[in-house]
């Protein structure tokens, strides 16, 4: 042990016989056995004078421990009382300024309890002998307690939450002076707590949710009292955080964590031990919405989802309806009718309306009420075709309904792939009409006179412009003369024409054929070969034309008049063209040739949604089958066209091919724009607009803390009426311009 610590004990325990003993050289500004009082610093600074002979220059001291009847507590000796000074080792050594005093200081560590704490200093001089103890005590300074008030006692605000990240929003909320009013009081381990009287959104926890800051700096645990500390104020590390000086005042701000939409009301209490909190205290008000574009978004989806489900209710009752009305539009199945540009026409249109009809939600109705409206007149001529083909057919020769359907289709070929005006619809009616006169016995013969008339003119002309070669000479001058006594005196009875006819078709025969001699010995051969013969000498004769100008037939695509190009489900024209123009005038290659089509329509590249539905469209094939050059065909979907055509008679094949492909897109019909009508746009804006500045001036502007589930459904089912109520009044618009019943005359009464 340390020879003056157990100098220092003795002395403590020897009581006052051995001190009496000791010279009494130093003295201290602290009067033997006197109670000092702890300053709020917890420094006590102490002077040291020298009373004795000269000669003596230092000194060390040594402080014992405190002790109370509670505790026991070590003492700092310090060479100056300023919150940075440096602890000295004890015992610590000191100077004697002047020769005469020497000044330190006692740091005492924070005091418990309010009783007396008794110990004494040892004073070792330089080359001396240890002065005796002196004795003293010290306790609790008696301060009066600190007045904490608040700068305010109310704060209200109010937040809207970002658009995005908006679960996890924090934001500062406020912040309130914490003033020691009375100037006198320290207070010290300060801490916040929570009043009755709080009100937040569901689960909030404002211990867990707030954040508080002490002078700008983070206040960690700020809902629980502070431990205070055993050092004195001002030590590094060692000092309460929570503390406020006499008359001084700390800065207090407040962040919410998480906030959610709502009210917030959080009354606030702060408390120190032994102050005067009364007036610590504010209430704290926060009113936290969302975003306004939230609100816009909600209002706008609920707008669009009873639009569309609107549409797609009324779509389905109407889709009924027009699924009926197609399928009895529908002409061309199961039927006679050669496939003309207005039966291919009429029959893409009545499949582009079917597809549009089966979509999800019904592509606008008006615009497929317009397509079905489009064909109805085609239609109508094209079913009294059907049953007109059908009766002639029955009636007629085949000689003579070839001759009466091919006048039929070059009626029909005036209707292309548009819709006929009145004018023209009336006619052509009119013109069909005419060919019941066929039907009749009376006037069958007239009839069919009118029509093969211009045919007999034009041989007979022929004839008499052409040269006759002398081999043919007599074979077709008898047939001449009957054409010419015909032409002169038109026959009155049924079998007359139709002899007349059959002569004809043997004149025309054999004015083809004069010049091949091979053909023309065979037409002439005795006996005289039959009709059906000489019509297959003559289609003999042409097909073999027609092989030998094969390099010659080329297959004419579709070119586009529209800049935007070929659409689906638009009727294409295909032909066989050659430049012989004998060879595609001839009979049989616009009668008897059958042309068996193929288009390979290859799938373009897959468009956004159907590759994120992983379709690839499949190739499509389509075989239509004509006799004649020509094909109208239409296209299910967009892709590259590739065609071939097979020229088949009597089973000798030819075939044409085209290498170049044609490109076709999608229909614009199946568009989202085109899914709506312009009136629906406007009547839809027209109902948001009132929508978002009814509702938000109602439901939004007026709520400061808009943002919970019922909010939005309140503002959703606003949106709603409003959409439903634009569509109750367009309903009574529809029914009040609805032309009333006309009301019957008045009978009159004799």
């Amino acid at each position: 042990m340390n020879p003056i610590r157990l100098l220092t004990l003795v002395l403590l325990l020897g009581g006052g016989a051995a001190a009496q003993n000791l010279a009494q050289n130093f003295s201290l500004d602290i009067s033997e056995g006197s109670n000092v009082p702890v300053p709020p610093s917890q420094m006590i600074p102490v002077n040291v004078t020298y009373t004795g002979d000269p000669g003596v220059m230092g000194f060390k001291i040594l402080a014992s421990r405190f002790a109370s009847d509670q505790e026991s507590l070590p003492v700092d000796i310090l060479k100056s009382c300023t919150p940075n000074a440096p602890v000295e080792n004890q015992p610590a050594s000191f100077q004697l300024q002047d020769g005469l005093t020497a000044s330190l200081c006692l740091r005492v560590p924070q005091l418990n309890g309010d009783g007396k704490y008794l110990g004494n200093l040892t004073i070792f001089p330089d080359n001396k002998k240890p002065e005796a103890p002196k004795r003293f005590s010290f306790s609790r300074a008696l301060t009066p307690p600190a007045t904490l008030s608040t700068d305010h006692q109310a704060i209200t605000i109010a937040l809207v939450r970002p658009l995005f990240l908006h679960s996890s929003f924090s934001a500062p909320l406020g912040s309130v002076a914490l003033q020691e009013k009375s100037g006198k009081g320290l207070a010290r381990g300060v801490a916040a707590q929570i009043d009755s009287g709080l009100k937040t959104p569901g689960d909030f926890d404002p211990v867990t949710g707030l954040t508080l800051q002490w002078n700008g700096q983070p206040w960690n645990n700020p809902f629980s009292t502070p431990p205070l500390s055993t050092a004195a104020p001002g030590a590094s590390g060692n000092a309460s955080p929570t503390t406020i000086d006499p008359g001084a005042q700390a800065e207090i701000g407040v962040t919410g964590k998480n906030l959610q939409p709502g009210e917030y009301v959080i009354p606030f209490r702060f408390s120190a031990p032994a102050a005067n909190t009364d007036n610590a205290k504010f209430s704290l008000t926060v009113d936290v919405r969302d975003s306004v574009l939230w609100a816009i978004a909600a209002l706008l989806a609920a707008l669009l989802l009873s639009f569309v489900i609107t549409k797609v209710l009324t779509g389905k009752r109407r889709r009924i309806t027009l699924l009926q009305e197609i399928q009895d539009l529908k002409v061309s199945k199961g039927t006679t009718l050669p496939r003309l540009p207005a039966v291919v026409w009429v029959e893409a249109v009545l499949n582009l309306t079917e597809r549009l009809s089966s979509r999800f939600w019904l592509s606008s109705a008006d615009i497929i009420e317009a397509h079905i409206n489009s064909v109805r007149s085609t239609v109508d001529i094209l079913k009294q075709v059907r049953e007109l083909r059908g009766l002639l057919q029955l009636r007629l020769h085949n000689l003579i309904f070839d001759r009466a359907a091919e006048s039929i289709d070059r009626v029909l070929l005036e209707l292309g792939t548009e819709p006929p005006d009145d004018a023209m619809a009336t006619r052509i009616k009119a013109e069909l009409t005419a060919f019941n006169d066929w039907l009749g016995a009376a006037t069958f013969p007239t009839a069919l006179w009118n029509t093969i008339q211009p045919a007999l003119q034009k041989l007979q002309k022929d004839i008499d412009t052409g040269v006759v070669p002398d081999n043919a000479k007599e074979a077709v001058k008898p047939l001449r003369d009957l054409l010419n006594a015909a032409l002169a005196k038109p026959p009155q009875t049924s079998e007359d024409v139709q002899e007349t006819y059959r002569r004809y078709a043997r004149l025309r025969i054999l004015w083809d054929c004069r010049t091949e001699a091979d053909a023309f010995a065979k037409l002439i051969a005795k006996p005289e070969p039959d009709l059906q013969e000489c019509f297959r000498i003559d289609d003999d004769l042409a097909w073999e034309q027609v092989k030998a100008g094969k390099a010659s037939l080329k297959i004419r695509m579709p070119v586009a008049s529209d800049p935007d190009g070929l659409e689906a489900f638009t009727p294409l024209a295909f032909s066989i063209t050659s430049a012989n123009t004998k060879l595609s005038g001839s009979y049989l290659f616009h009668r008897k040739v059958e042309y068996a089509w193929k288009f390979t329509l290859e799938p373009g590249t897959p468009k956004w949604h159907e590759a994120l539905r992983r379709i690839r469209p499949k190739q499509v094939v389509l075989t239509p089958t004509t006799f004649g050059p020509s094909v109208v065909q239409y296209f299910p979907r967009r892709g590259t066209i590739k065609a071939s055509v097979t020229l088949s008679y009597t089973g000798d094949p030819i075939e044409v091919s085209e290498p170049s492909g044609t490109e076709v897109s999608d229909s614009s019909d199946f568009g989202l724009l085109s899914a709506f009508e312009g009136v629906e746009y406007i009547s839809w804006a027209i109902a948001a607009a009132v929508a978002l500045a009814t509702g938000l001036s109602t439901y939004y502007f007026k709520n400061p803390t808009f943002g919970s589930y019922q909010d939005y459904l309140t503002l959703m089912l606003w949106g709603v009426g409003m959409d439903q109520g634009k569509n109750f009044l367009q309903a009574l618009q529809a029914v009040s311009s609805q032309p009333a019943a006309a009301t019957p005359p008045a009978t009159a009464t004799h």
